[in-house]
């Protein structure tokens, strides 16, 4: 098979397992041990730590120059009527200190006017080593305050890194630095050792040595069977190092490294990319079969299989079907795919009042992904409202998952092998396979595993909401538990937190909910939401929207359930619609419901 025939390493079979078995899309072509000889410089530096002039030294300093005729030591002790072994002392150190020029006379050094004219001596002269590195692999400058260690490597009969890779001969010479300019590299790489503000001052250097160090170092070449892009993975010292810039600047010789022509390379992805086909197939297959054989009365509704361009038909066919929520989660988003005909679609459906919840993301980290999701795509998505102003998308970074599909009114669910959000399937390219799945318990159960990522997700980004005290933060909130069905819960999370000022958020997704028989009339939101009027201040800047939504939500459970309206509205509820000017002083309550 060819996955037996790529040039991988035998020690670094592990590390290829590890990473495909983490993400059954991605594939190694090669993967290699190799040597990368690095050039390391041993400079030793000369710092200084300033302080300022006393008041003997700064006239002595100011005599010498400011009098026409440079002073001898016995001319300032008389003239300052000082003993002349203190004034021969105080001018010997600085002769030590380069401020005084060595003469029998007093005569100030062009350092020592500098110095001068700053109102500070250097007064500590130390030494320290740095080790400055030309790191072509990574294509820049290292600056160490401790030096790299050369590994042994007579035994491992590893290749040079140079027998794939063409550097530029870029070697900087670091003796032609002038100081500013060797200062300005100290500071560039954080070494706290050239900081004039805290009085630590390089005033020279020197190169010690130059030698050859070689360290291990691990190069991957992967293929990605859904965006079928072939990238580099470097890893020195058990650490990720980004080394695609070798292959998108054609600097590694890549057939040579994978030991495959054109064709050959060519040829490989294409098998990798059907293998990989096949096995998510077979996996669809095996789960199909599985609840097949599943005999329970309650188990009703198909499975059936769908393949290309029928996959991106049927999508579109469940977006417009769709009542009340659309889950989908898609690893990647691209703007090819979203794009304003897609958002337009969308903004038919919010329009319905369905939700569209939208997870994505495949690294462990959010910071970690490396195809980031374009920010004018999110703003473009967030503007999608519904009919009562609220944002009728939700795009939320979930992470750590290839997988991608859609849930619709948790009623069908769509499995794929296709990233829905940035690629549409076509068998013109390459074929692409998935079950669309309408049994209760199979759809349910999928349903249940994303409510449970997005709620918790949603309450990582409640906490930091409100330690930082983020509104538009704490409002994602809300609306994603809206759509998820949890207007219990986010209203709890309110009245634990006493952020009641987003109780007229909370009733815009009631009413929403109420709208299209998400929520029915017989909740126990209701009750527990009427408890919480006695909590609002009438003077609060938020009370005017609570007026009009609370008398639409009262009038739309009129409307489907009068005898509703007469238990939740008691002597107490009313009380309260009259304080806060819900209803007027004088309005019934049989008016009210009308």
């Amino acid at each position: 098979m060819f996955f037996e025939s790529r040039p991988i390493d035998p020690e670094l079979q592990e590390i290829v397992n590890d990473l495909e078995n983490k993400n059954s899309a991605l594939s190694v072509l090669a993967a290699r041990k190799l040597y990368c000889p690095l050039t390391q410089n041993t400079l030793e530096i000369t710092i200084t730590k300033p302080r300022k002039f006393n008041i003997l030294e700064e006239f002595i300093l100011r005599a010498s120059i400011h009098l026409k005729d440079s002073p001898t030591e016995n001319e300032l002790a008389e003239i300052f009527d000082l003993d002349i072994v203190f004034v021969k002392n105080i001018c010997q150190n600085l002769r030590n200190l380069q401020v005084l020029k060595p003469t029998s006379d007093i005569q100030v050094t062009p350092q020592g006017l500098n110095l001068y004219l700053q109102g500070c001596v250097a007064d500590k002269i130390t030494t320290q080593e740095v080790y400055f590195i030309n790191d072509l692999l990574s294509n820049q400058i290292i600056l160490k305050n401790s030096p790299l260690i050369s590994e042994n490597l007579d035994d491992l009969y590893l290749e040079n890194i140079h027998s794939f890779v063409k550097f530029e001969p870029n070697l900087i010479d670091i003796s032609k630095f002038d100081i500013e300019d060797f200062r300005q590299l100290l500071q560039t790489h954080y070494l706290a050792l050239h900081n004039p503000e805290s009085g630590r001052i390089v005033t020279n250097f020197k190169l010690l040595k130059s030698e050859i160090i070689k360290q291990t170092i691990n190069i991957l070449v992967v293929f990605d069977t859904v965006t079928r892009v072939i990238t580099l993975q470097g890893i020195l010292d058990g650490k990720q190092l980004n080394i695609n810039h070798l292959l998108e600047n054609k600097k590694i010789d890549l057939h040579k490294f994978c030991r495959l022509d054109d064709d050959e390379l060519q040829t490989m992805c294409e098998l990798i990319s059907q293998h990989h086909n096949a096995e998510v197939e077979e996996i669809i297959n095996i789960i199909k079969l599985r609840n097949q054989q599943e005999k329970t009365n309650s188990i009703t509704g198909t499975v059936q299989q769908i393949r290309g361009a029928k996959i991106t038909e049927e999508f579109e066919k469940l977006l417009e079907q769709a009542k009340q929520e659309i889950i989908i989660y898609s690893p990647w988003i691209s703007k090819n795919v979203v794009n304003d005909e897609f958002i337009n679609k969308l903004r038919k459906i919010v329009n319905k009042g369905v939700w569209v919840l939208i997870g994505y993301g495949i690294s462990q980290t959010e910071g970690g992904e490396e195809r980031k999701i374009d920010i004018q795509l999110v703003n473009k998505l967030k503007q999608v409202m519904t009919r009562e102003k609220l944002p009728g998308v939700q795009i939320l970074w979930l992470g750590a998952s290839h997988a991608k599909e859609v849930i619709v009114d948790r009623q069908i669910h769509l499995n794929v092998s296709n990233n829905i959000l940035s690629y549409q399937a076509d068998l013109k390219i390459w074929d692409e396979a998935g079950y669309k799945v309408t049994i209760p318990e199979q759809v349910q159960a999928a349903y249940d595993f994303y409510a449970n990522r997005f709620q918790k997700r949603t309450d990582e980004l409640w906490l930091e909401g409100m330690q930082s005290n983020n509104y538009e933060l704490k409002y994602q909130c809300l609306c994603i538990l809206g759509a998820l069905g949890m207007e219990e819960k986010a209203l709890k999370m309110l009245q634990n937190h006493q952020v009641l000022e987003l109780i007229p958020v909370w009733l815009a997704i009631v009413a929403q909910g109420l709208r299209t028989d998400k929520i029915k009339v017989n909740s126990p939101i209701f009750p527990l939401a009427l408890s919480l009027l006695n909590q609002v201040n009438d003077k609060n800047t938020y009370i005017q929207q609570l007026r009009l939504p609370w008398r639409g939500i009262m009038k739309e459970i009129s409307h489907k359930n009068p005898q509703i309206v007469s238990k939740l509205v008691t002597s107490e509820v009313w009380e309260q619609f009259q304080r806060l000017q819900i209803v007027d002083t004088e309005e019934s309550l049989e008016n009210f419901m009308l």
